[in-house]
């Protein structure tokens, strides 16, 4: 009987001996490359809700960054980058709201 060839596999995190099927590394927790769970695509994108949601209140997709960033990393980063976005446009537009509010009341 022909035995087939065994590969031995090191956690990547703490160097530790791990067996071909583990999922984890028994030693220090970390995820073994490879054996990721199953994810469906629509599981990993940010939905259209979050986006918007996470656009006009940057702090609430700042929180969903924080919450998701191990997880789900593509939802997180979509999340983060559009709070970003929506942070920076409220500066802008209050900038020019009160440029132009100041501009107005220049004149009495």
């Amino acid at each position: 009987m022909e035995e087939r060839e065994k590969f031995i596999m090191y956690c990547r995190n703490c160097g530790a001996e791990i067996d071909d099927n583990a999922v984890i590394c028994v030693k220090c927790g970390v995820p073994v490359r490879g054996n990721k769970r199953n994810v469906n695509q629509s599981d990993e994108e940010a939905s259209v809700g979050l986006k918007v949601l996470s656009f006009f209140f940057p702090l609430i997709g700042l929180v969903l960054f924080c919450v998701w960033n191990n997880n789900y990393p593509e939802k997180a980063n979509d999340c983060g980058k559009l709070a970003l976005y929506g942070f920076l446009t409220d500066i802008i537009l209050w900038f020019l709201l009160v440029g132009c509010t100041a501009s107005t009341t220049v004149g009495y």
